[in-house]
């Protein structure tokens, strides 16, 4: 039996995911041992043997039959009313192996079994690995020898949750977790009051409280939500054998919730749906006011596409694709990585900002806007990728989802996002991606310069980048807050005028900052913090010159990498405060 067992992995006919459980799997079989399968308790399946006493050799005879009428029946004649059933039950693993099967009726053949034949064998088991040879093996073996099948043909194991240090939860160090209180909050004296109701001994209890008061605060778990605590377990599935669960990390994904939320709330508004009577929903702490679409919102005109429409859908294609490939291999920390990267850092942080001015038809000066009916069409883009975002997402986050996809003024909708259509991606833009991702540089490289020199928020500079990209200037002008934005080979004349910043190897950005900045506050504060960087430097120089081979390598890597930032750092204040030194 366990030979066979072994033989269905080794032949594909059955797989077990994570892989390496399989190392698991064979090194349990492959040294299996006679298992006893008869327990002294006062509940499960008895086992069907009988026994008599041989009146001529005295000895203890059994009969093995499926009922006692069976076994009346298997007995000699003199011996039938003196038949004892065996008082032990079988091994609890015993007949949960039997479970795949016995459900449906088996081994009643006396009919065709329907139930059986349609629902046998099945396709996916999802079981934790801590019992892959107590109940999977014992399914395995008792399914292939007597029904001649596998009971599954795919085993999913998941991991094992643990406190955010690996520890095994339990009462008297205070680290369980209730998923419940997770969900819904607990302050700690609720937490305490659990404490107390169970049979702890009171020194046991104190230790208890001082570990939730360090862990949750004097305010207890936060009310979190069951999306993100769902979210937030599949993230930690990229652990592999355990989760070490940390309620903090939870608490991130009910963050993400509510930047999920406000920012379809705020996509509805540049939709700019026609307000009839509005509709007042509350989820989790968030209320949003909405409306139906009657149809003037979608566009079908014919209309140049600009380069931050063609970027956010090729980066949509390439969130369904690898939220499809994840979930067909069950990878679900990657596909929770491509949705909460596409939907804060792309959508929200990029195409949302992008977005506002050719809606809003506050800058004139922007290609993409004098173009025909662009406001029209960022708005059915932005549509779409709300739609098919929230169907990638609703997976993972099911609740928030379906209230949000109902508000959402599609032409056309499902009934619910349940049975509505999952997206499968298409083909990439990749041009369009090479620009943008080479226009997030420059635009790293400007607010970077506004940081170094402290321009105000509110100020417009002027910007030249040398060695970019026309495509690309509506979009950096938009998303770094500049006045005017110059695409040309050679620098400008005002390069004495300018904040100057390497991004590319052949790519540099000048910002003109005159006007901008108070050169004597400003040349002050970069004396004080090149001080600090020339400071910083000679620390981890000394710390280098005073270590010695016994000094673990990962340590002075560490000291090197300081030092190697500090002297960036001083080179880059170096040339500010020289820069400003010439404005006079």
């Amino acid at each position: 039996m366990a030979q066979a067992a072994i033989q269905a992995v080794e032949e594909q006919r059955l797989t077990i995911l994570p892989e390496f459980h399989r190392a698991t799997w064979s090194r349990w079989l492959e040294n299996i041992r006679d298992w006893c399968i008869s327990r002294q308790l006062w509940w499960g399946h008895r086992i069907p043997a009988w026994r008599y006493i041989d009146a001529d050799s005295g000895s203890e005879q059994w009969i093995v039959a499926r009922n006692a009428e069976q076994a009346r029946e298997k007995a000699p004649e003199a011996y039938r009313d003196t038949l004892q059933q065996d008082e032990d039950v079988l091994d609890t693993w015993f007949s949960s192996g039997l479970f795949p099967f016995s459900v449906f009726g088996w081994p009643d053949e006396a009919t065709k079994n329907e139930e059986l034949d349609a629902f046998y064998p099945t396709t996916l088991l999802e079981t934790g690995h801590d019992i892959l040879f107590f109940w999977v093996a014992r399914m395995v073996m008792l399914g292939i020898e007597l029904t001649g099948s596998l009971p599954f043909s795919i085993v999913y194991l998941h991991a094992i949750v643990r406190d955010k240090y690996g520890r095994k939860m339990s009462k008297s160090l205070g680290n369980v977790i209730d998923p419940l209180e997770v969900i819904e909050g607990a302050s700690l004296e609720q937490l305490h009051a659990k404490l107390l109701a169970g049979n702890l001994d009171p020194r046991e209890i104190e230790k208890a409280k001082k570990m939730q008061r360090i862990e949750y605060g004097e305010h207890g778990i936060p009310e979190c939500g069951t999306d993100a605590l769902r979210f937030g377990l599949l993230a930690y599935t990229l652990q592999g054998r355990d989760i070490n669960l940390d309620v903090a990390r939870v608490v991130a994904y009910r963050h993400f919730c509510n930047k999920l939320w406000n920012a379809v709330r705020f996509a509805l508004g540049l939709l700019q749906v026609e307000r009839e009577a509005p509709v007042q929903l509350t989820s989790a702490g968030m209320s949003i006011e909405t409306n139906r679409l009657d149809g003037s919102g979608t566009t079908n005109k014919r209309t140049a596409v600009a380069l931050e429409d063609r970027w956010i859908r090729s980066r949509l294609a390439d969130c369904a694709t690898r939220c499809n490939r994840a979930l067909s291999q069950y990878e679900f920390a990657d596909a929770v990585q491509a949705l909460h990267h596409f939907w804060l850092y792309e959508l929200c942080d990029i195409y949302l900002e992008a977005i506002k001015p050719r809606v809003y038809g506050t800058d004139a000066s922007s290609v993409s806007v004098t173009a025909p009916g662009s406001a029209d069409a960022a708005r059915q883009v932005l549509l779409e990728c709300l739609d098919e975002g929230l169907r990638l997402l609703h997976p993972m986050m099911p609740y928030v989802t379906e209230e949000l996809y109902q508000r959402l003024p599609l032409p056309t909708r499902a009934e619910s996002i349940m049975i509505a259509s999952y997206p499968e991606g298409g083909p990439r833009d990749a041009p369009a991606e090479t620009l943008v991702q080479e226009a997030m540089l420059v635009i790293h490289g400007i607010r970077s310069l506004r940081t170094l020199y402290q321009v105000r928020k509110a100020a417009r500079p002027q910007v030249w980048i040398v060695g970019g990209q026309q495509d690309y200037a509506s979009l950096v002008r938009t998303l770094a807050l500049c006045d005017r934005v110059h695409i040309q080979s050679e620098p400008p004349p005002e390069a004495n005028q300018c904040g100057v910043q390497l991004v590319a190897p052949k790519i540099s950005v000048y910002l003109h900052l005159v006007g901008l900045v108070d050169v004597q506050v400003e040349r002050a504060k970069l004396r004080v913090k090149l001080t600090e960087a020339e400071r910083a430097a000679q620390r981890s120089r000394e710390q280098l010159q005073g270590y010695d081979e016994r000094v673990p390598a990962a340590v002075r890597e560490r000291c090197m990498q300081h030092l190697e930032r500090s002297e960036q750092e001083i080179t880059q204040l170096s040339e500010a405060l020289e820069r400003l030194t010439q404005w006079g």
